[in-house]
């Protein structure tokens, strides 16, 4: 009976810590937060004046999508989002509100260090993935990592189509 009362209560406090740190505890929130963390780019370019692009007619669009258009338009424009889109839709924002000059670069400094606080806490999330073997690596970074090395049967036919062609 020692026994089995002694397995019973490991059992209980495994299950406990279980509870508590990774189904919804604190872990499991911790790693939803990191996998909300999308790329980080620098530059883009996504022609604002085409479809689907010129839907967008404001900040407030660019900024919550989701909050304007159906959800596959708002992926879209999601994943259209960097540094050199925002300050471009400040400017657009601020050119159509007509604010004073000394407001927009205020609405542009806010923008790039918001960006460049989202690209430190990317690099050290890259760091300590490092350490971690990839466990607190954003999800689309662990996609590209997990992906080296495997090719696409298409792209490399077509690479192996051009090389023929050019002997």
């Amino acid at each position: 009976w020692k026994f089995r009362l002694q397995f019973l209560s490991e059992a209980r406090f495994f299950a406990v810590v279980d509870k508590k740190l990774f189904r919804g505890g604190l872990l499991d929130r911790f790693g939803k937060y990191i996998d909300k963390i999308g790329d980080l780019k620098f530059s883009d370019h996504t022609p604002w004046s085409k479809a689907p692009f010129n839907i967008v007619t404001s900040k407030k669009a660019y900024d919550n999508p989701s909050d304007y258009f159906g959800t596959d338009i708002a992926k879209i424009i999601k994943e259209a989002h960097s540094l050199q889109a925002s300050l471009y839709w400040v400017r657009t924002d601020s050119e159509r509100k007509e604010r004073k000059t000394l407001e927009t670069r205020l609405l542009s400094n806010v923008v790039l260090l918001n960006w460049l606080a989202s690209a430190i806490i990317y690099f050290l999330l890259c760091i300590l993935g490092l350490f971690t073997a990839g466990w607190v690596w954003p999800k689309n970074l662990r996609k590209q990592v997990l992906a080296v090395g495997i090719r696409n049967d298409e792209s490399f036919a077509q690479r192996e189509s051009k090389c023929k062609c050019s002997d």
